[in-house]
């Protein structure tokens, strides 16, 4: 069986800069356990597979299942993978009603494209006050926080700082780091700081507890950040930069119903087959 494969830098427009994503276009449903090894295989923070779903009223043309799986596990929902996949469909010109909508683990997203950009309408996250505890702030090297929330949605953990050059110079210790669950279902740590202009903000997502250290660009740290800077700095449009070494820039947009919109650009960067 062979499957057509991409990899996709996404949140960029330049090689080797952004989030690498990669991407299988399936014609039906692959088992989940075969997922997984592919997603190994390709050892990328995420791999995307998606397939048409046709035949069935209920849905729309240019409907598709997306899933997401980390190199160890299935995620119910990633922004990089999913901006990857919908330049891929825009790319192969199979976008004929000029819109995409996906069904995920976490609803209906939908996706358009506009000025060259990738706009994605995912679900603002419900935040809540917490209180990191001493032992994550020493692993993680902050000695303390200017603001702390948790996205009961996605399991990610704000932290914000006062400086953007500590979220730029951290250096965790990710084998510490996996041992400290913080007394809560964590799935990623978001560090943050108000940023240098263009930039609204700055931040950076460590996730080990999902098999990745550091995230180059989180789409879906964005769904917690875009909100609460929003009601930080009253803003309903933002301008983002995920600090990593590769870097990403995102544009966010507070909408109706609890959305985001978050858009980027993304470079398909290698294509092949699988061979399995």
């Amino acid at each position: 069986m062979k499957i057509k494969t991409y990899q996709i830098d996404a949140f960029t427009n330049q090689p080797f800069k952004g989030n690498p994503a990669g991407v299988c276009i399936l014609e039906e449903p692959m088992e989940e356990n075969l997922m997984q090894f592919i997603a190994a295989e390709m050892n990328l923070s995420e791999t995307a597979f998606f397939y048409p779903i046709l035949n069935d009223s209920a849905y729309p043309q240019d409907f598709y299942n997306l899933r997401f799986f980390t190199p160890t596990v299935e995620i119910p929902l990633c922004g990089h993978a999913t901006l990857a996949t919908s330049k891929l469909l825009f790319h192969l010109n199979k976008v004929e009603s000029g819109e995409i909508k996906f069904k995920t683990q976490k609803g209906i997203l939908t996706i358009g494209e506009a000025e060259g950009k990738i706009e994605m309408d995912f679900p603002q996250d419900e935040l809540i006050d917490c209180t990191p505890s001493e032992e994550l702030l020493k692993v993680l090297g902050l000695k303390k926080v200017a603001d702390s929330k948790f996205g009961v949605n996605t399991n990610f953990l704000l932290l914000r700082v006062d400086e953007v050059d500590s979220v730029k110079k951290l250096k965790p210790d990710y084998s510490q780091l996996l041992n400290i669950s913080a007394g809560i279902d964590l799935e990623a740590v978001i560090v943050t700081a108000l940023g240098d202009d263009p930039f609204d903000f700055s931040s950076r997502v460590f996730g080990p507890w999902v098999g990745i250290d550091e995230d180059p660009v989180t789409g879906s740290a964005h769904t917690v950040l875009g909100p609460y800077y929003a009601e930080l700095l009253g803003k309903k449009s933002l301008n983002a930069l995920q600090c990593s070494e590769r870097t990403g820039e995102l544009g966010l947009l507070i909408s109706e119903n609890n959305r985001i919109k978050i858009s980027g650009e993304a470079v398909i960067v290698l294509e092949g087959y699988l061979n399995l």
